[in-house]
């Protein structure tokens, strides 16, 4: 009986012992549930750090090894930032992308003045319908590119090759003539379809020009060359001039010179032996044509301002 006992209560004894247990793992399940997402993640941080500093962390090992340069070598992650922004900035200039700042080659003053002589020879001939032709070029070495070379009066102020009755307003031809020698002058052929001009030295041009204004006598185009400057009239002929010279002969100075027909005359950007051409005054355009004023109109202020030369250039010393 006594033996039926022991056994009976060493069975509940087991089931109680084993139903403990059971129950204890059942609760710690419900607690595990009951911590909720946030925890759960607390706790598994928590436990990563634990096997890191027992040695089993590789995660924790990775992360320091690939942000050395911010956290595992003590460095400020700011720089690490701008030194990849540097990187970035200095691949895309490189690369010809946004903030490129290289600036393009430079066209030099040779190129430069090639290319502006031609387009002002294509534009007198094909635009403004005035014919012109290529001039001797001048040269360093020999002076002018012409037979007279080192003698020659005017180096890069005349024509040679062609002669001027080559002149003409034929795109074409001027376009081949220039791309041929981009160095020669552009020599306008004066009179006929072309303007003619009056021209005097540059210390009376000036006081003309001034003057006409203050008479308010309207001007043209004014080409400005290294010691004279010319300014162009409508076309007139010799008989023409005559006429109006005829009452001002005795006051006519030699400083004084007429571009008519058979005549030529360098114009803006050509270089000749004295130096560059230019614009002092740049043409007016009405509908499509320079405007140019008779030289009758200009005669007077002209011839006043080449007699009293020497005296204004007294002035301006």
């Amino acid at each position: 009986m006594r033996e039926i006992l022991g056994k009976l209560g060493n069975g509940e004894h087991g089931r109680s012992g084993a139903g403990d247990a059971h129950g204890e793992a059942a609760h710690d399940g419900v607690a595990a549930r009951g911590r909720g997402p946030e925890r759960e993640r607390e706790h598994s941080r928590k436990q990563g750090r634990e096997r890191g500093r027992d040695g089993d962390g590789p995660r924790e090992r990775h992360a320091t090894h690939t942000t050395g340069d911010a956290r595992g070598t003590g460095g400020d992650p700011r720089e690490s930032r701008d030194g990849q922004g540097a990187r970035d900035s200095r691949r895309s200039r490189e690369s010809g992308g946004p903030g490129d700042s290289q600036e393009q080659p430079r066209e030099s003053r040779e190129h430069r003045e090639a290319r502006e002589r031609r387009e002002t020879a294509l534009r007198c001939a094909g635009q403004w319908g005035w014919p012109v032709v290529p001039g001797a070029e001048p040269d360093r070495d020999t002076g002018c590119r012409c037979p007279a070379g080192r003698s020659c009066p005017v180096p890069g102020a005349h024509p040679h090759d062609p002669r001027l009755l080559a002149a003409t307003r034929d795109v074409r031809m001027v376009g081949w003539w220039w791309e041929r020698r981009p160095e020669a002058p552009v020599l306008l052929a004066t009179g006929g379809a072309a303007p003619c001009a009056v021209s005097l030295p540059v210390a009376a041009a000036v006081w003309a020009v001034e003057e006409l204004d203050r008479r308010g006598v309207r001007t043209g185009p004014v080409v400005a060359g290294p010691s004279r400057w010319a300014l162009l009239v409508r076309p007139y002929e010799l008989p023409e001039l005559g006429e109006a010279l005829i009452a001002r002969e005795e006051r006519v100075p030699t400083a004084l010179r007429f571009h008519g027909p058979g005549g030529y005359l360098p114009m803006p950007s050509s270089r000749t032996g004295a130096g560059r051409v230019r614009w002092a005054r740049q043409p007016e355009l009405r509908q499509g044509r320079v405007m140019l004023p008779r030289a009758e109109w200009l005669l007077d202020v002209v011839i006043e301002g080449a007699a009293n030369l020497s005296a204004y250039s007294e002035r301006q010393l």
